[in-house]
């Protein structure tokens, strides 16, 4: 048994987020695209726009993904601040 802790998937940090989840607009083929490509939380999160076209995401989907991880990297930082 590992002592590592495994990523969230994609599907995982998107369900927490209903409100953003509808706004993602994401098929079950976009979904399809993570499980092939064997997509983990901690890889999603260091995707760019360019990475998600390379793999086949429409320009819209990748703009709005990519939005989307760096509104998650900004708040995970902002929680982290110390006062």
């Amino acid at each position: 048994m590992s002592s590592h802790a495994s990523s969230p998937s994609p599907t995982s940090i998107m369900e927490e987020r209903p409100t953003r989840k509808q706004d993602l607009d994401l098929k079950e083929s976009h979904f399809e695209v993570f499980r092939r490509e064997e997509i983990s939380g901690r890889a999603f999160l260091k995707l760019i726009e360019e990475k998600f076209r390379s793999i086949g995401f429409k320009l819209g989907t990748a703009a709005v993904l990519t939005d989307f991880i760096e509104e998650l990297t900004e708040q995970k930082n902002t929680k982290f601040l110390v006062i």
